[in-house]
């Protein structure tokens, strides 16, 4: 690929149990390596799926259909991340910047480029979507994360072997995305930088529109089926010829509320049963919490208004109290006393009908509310990017 193409490494990581679904897709679609561990470390329990599939003299699926796929792939999932990295260094070295993705994972390409060509690639970056575990922010897997060529000659190039160093600490914790953030900030002080919103471990029905999700590009997003991909190839397709001039620049990246109007605008409605549109910033319960969740800071059970304090009992009042709150734009009631709202709005998802229907979930937007809001926005006048700060590394781009 010429020009700035030629300057990324697009990496997608994934496993011999999912290769033949999920790859044939991505190569139809958005994309037109395997790790060398310790043997003593291959000859644990983690890589048991791995010996089997080795072992196979059928088909893979025959071989591995009595297994637990998910959590052996997993056990071994984790030992991936630094080997990838350190592969993909020595066999495309001096490249700008280097790209993971999983196979399930969805890429603009369009926007990823646009966003790479903004930053210096002789910083020392980290880019991804942060999460958190044991107290440690990292870039997630899921979501895609991108490292910089300075980055990865000080992790790899001035770390020989830096894969199996940690081979061993890899296997003592749950994930791959973390050992691998954790790794670059031990070895070269490389924080990952906060890409989220364009960075994006969501699918299109779980994904926030609202003020911190409105004229951000969007370049990735997770849990993408090979139904959605082709669907989102095709409108991607669509989107570029009829927002690309001739003879002017190529086309502007898809920003979120691009995809709101695609995707949101034709489903929404006022209300549907038996869904989740995911209103979980603002809870109350008239009953005893069930889980952890609902234990939270979240659920609301000091001063409350009249509204608030009978939120809970009805559809009626949990669409009032959310009416109550100028800030919120959609509300979900569940049949068993709890009523949740949301600062955003979402497409949601559907779930089991109960046979009793006062136990069933339903779900509710403000659709007046939600359109004064979009119809206040107006035309979004520039995209607004992730903010990467100018810092020790270089000095670069915001």
């Amino acid at each position: 690929m010429p020009g700035q193409n030629s300057s990324i490494v697009l990496i997608v990581k994934t496993g011999a149990t999912e290769a033949f679904s999920k790859i044939p897709t991505q190569l139809q679609t958005i994309l037109r390596c395997a790790p060398d561990v310790l043997d003593k470390i291959k000859a644990g329990d983690d890589f048991n799926l791995y010996r089997a599939q080795k072992e196979c003299l059928v088909a893979q699926a025959d071989c591995t259909r009595h297994r637990d796929k998910n959590k052996e792939g997993w056990n071994m999932d984790k030992y991936k991340n630094i080997h990838i990295a350190e592969k993909a260094y020595n066999l495309r070295p001096g490249r700008d910047w280097y790209v993971v993705i999983d196979a399930d994972t969805y890429l603009f390409w369009t926007t990823l480029v646009a966003f790479l060509e903004r930053l210096d690639p002789t910083r020392k970056l980290l880019l991804g979507s942060i999460a958190h575990y044991l107290d440690f922010p990292f870039a997630h897997g899921g979501s895609g994360y991108i490292m910089s060529r300075g980055a990865m000659d000080d992790f790899v190039g001035g770390h020989p072997g830096i894969g199996n160093t940690y081979d061993k600490r890899a296997s003592e914790v749950c994930c791959g995305d973390w050992m691998f953030s954790k790794a670059m900030k031990e070895t070269s002080d490389i924080p990952v930088t906060q890409a989220f919103p364009t960075i994006n471990g969501d699918k299109i029905w779980s994904m926030s529109f609202g003020p911190t999700h409105w004229c951000q590009p969007l370049a990735t997003m997770h849990h993408v089926d090979s139904e959605e991909m082709s669907l989102f190839w095709e409108y991607e397709m669509k989107f570029y010829l009829k927002n690309t001039l001739p003879g002017g620049p190529g086309p502007r990246p898809i920003l979120l509320r691009d995809m709101y109007q695609e995707y949101y605008v034709p489903k929404s409605t006022e209300t549907r049963e038996n869904w989740n549109n995911i209103s979980d910033d603002w809870i109350y319960l008239d009953r005893a919490p069930h889980n952890d969740d609902e234990k939270s800071r979240r659920v609301m059970t000091f001063g409350q208004s009249a509204t608030e304090k009978a939120a809970a009992k009805s559809l009626e009042n949990c669409r009032a109290a959310c009416e109550k709150r100028p800030e919120c734009f959609q509300y979900s009631y569940f049949g068993d006393g709890k009523c949740g709202l949301a600062k955003s709005f979402k497409i949601g998802y559907p779930t089991n009908r109960e046979e009793d229907p006062a136990k069933r979930q339903t779900s509710g937007w403000l659709g007046e509310r939600i359109k004064a809001w979009v119809d206040e926005q107006g035309e979004c006048a520039a995209p607004v990017w992730p903010v990467v700060k100018k810092g020790l590394f270089g000095m670069g781009t915001s």
